[in-house]
């Protein structure tokens, strides 16, 4: 009994040693000016942090497990991101230190958000010791995920609509799959009442609040001025559409809640995959009606099948608010990408660097494959 009780202790207590030991002999900090602000790192970490902590409020009974376990999950997988991203520089090799700034900080919440998704899906069927094995290994996975798309795929995904939400989304379903229990479909504990509503309410006003911020720390200047104006525009129209929608397709009329605690958010992963390169503020909103419309059609029609017929639990509703949109946002970036002329977008779009050594050029490069320095000639 005592070492079952001394199982979490140790294995939290073994990682953060080894993260010590691993950051006193590689970690350093910067002598480059990182064009990040303070703003827009605490943006993410609220996102992060509040967001997605107050989201999993949502089960009355397990509230409390909601907020604690994303602490966690985020504190402990953050550190283990920097370790896995810092090793690997801006070309894909390997480096003997890990540079710390703010690119880097958010480069990790960029990785735990990975983690916090997935955990939706099995929210309420885990342990603390389950999440933090899924928190190692989904972050190493996720970013050798995103190591083969951009490095050898040569694929490039903006607001990683597909290396984080399309992945995590499946990740989840995937091990809620391995995880199913036929009590687990029939159990009363899985219910919510006024209060925990209100609190994932919260959750889910937050997340709407700082997601542009989000999306927007992968561009600078103009892009990042036209990427988070895209991405609130995804965000309004597809709120409008979840509210249409949610109540065209109850018999009543009524609205249903975890509609609007989620799919109000579809916007936001909607326009992940293409938010860089669209020109018209009209067709972001035509991306967050889809997005909303689709995700709220998930929640009513597809979530039971998955139940049903593929024993796939989704507690939170990952399937519907992340993979879906995540589809619809990557066939986006393909018709977006065909439709692409020299016209429409000119020869240095979507971003010229000046100085390669700067780390906001670092994490533009790492993002974006075989992206060089613009020289006038």
């Amino acid at each position: 009994m005592v070492w079952f009780r001394g199982k979490l202790s140790l294995i939290l207590c073994s990682l953060q040693g080894t993260f010590i030991a691993i950051y006193a002999l590689y970690m350093e900090h910067t002598d480059v000016e990182s064009e990040f602000s303070y703003a827009v790192f605490q943006d993410v970490q609220g996102l992060l942090y509040l967001g997605i902590g107050f989201l999993l409020t949502f089960l009355k009974r397990h509230a409390f497990s909601g907020i604690s376990f994303n602490l966690l999950a985020t504190a402990l997988g953050v550190q283990w991101a920097w370790i896995v991203q810092g090793f690997v520089g801006p070309e894909g090799v390997v480096s003997n230190k890990i540079k710390m700034d703010y690119s880097t900080l958010v480069d990790g919440d960029f990785a735990v958000a990975n983690v916090l998704i997935s955990y939706c899906a099995v929210f309420g069927k885990i342990s603390h010791i389950q999440l933090v094995v899924m928190t190692i290994v989904e972050i190493l996975v996720a970013e050798l995920n995103e190591f083969v798309g951009i490095h050898i795929l040569k694929a490039l995904d903006s607001g990683d609509a597909i290396y984080i939400h399309l992945f995590s989304a499946f990740f989840g379903l995937s091990v809620s799959r391995v995880l199913y229990k036929k009590e687990i479909q029939e159990s009363s504990k899985e219910t919510s009442d006024y209060n925990s509503d209100i609190f994932a309410l919260l959750g889910t006003i937050i997340l709407w609040i700082y997601w542009p911020s989000f999306i927007g720390s992968v561009g600078t200047g103009l892009l990042q001025q036209k990427i988070v104006a895209n991405t609130l525009m995804s965000l309004c129209a597809s709120t409008v559409a979840v509210f249409a929608v949610s109540s065209l397709v109850d018999k009543k009329g009524k609205l249903e809640i975890s509609h609007i605690q989620n799919a109000t958010l579809a916007g936001g992963v909607v326009i992940s995959a293409c938010v860089d390169v669209i020109q018209k503020p009209y067709q972001a909103q035509i991306l967050g009606f889809i997005g909303g419309t689709v995700s709220v059609l998930g929640f009513k029609y597809l979530q039971p099948v998955l139940l049903k017929k593929m024993k796939i639990h989704d507690t939170g509703g990952v399937n519907n608010l992340h993979a879906l949109p995540g589809i619809v946002s990557g066939l986006a970036g393909f018709v977006f990408a065909v439709l692409a002329t020299e016209e429409n977008y000119g020869t240095r779009y979507p971003v010229e660097i000046a100085d390669m050594e700067r780390a906001r050029c670092r994490k533009l490069v790492r993002r974006q494959a075989k992206l060089v320095p613009y020289r006038e000639k």
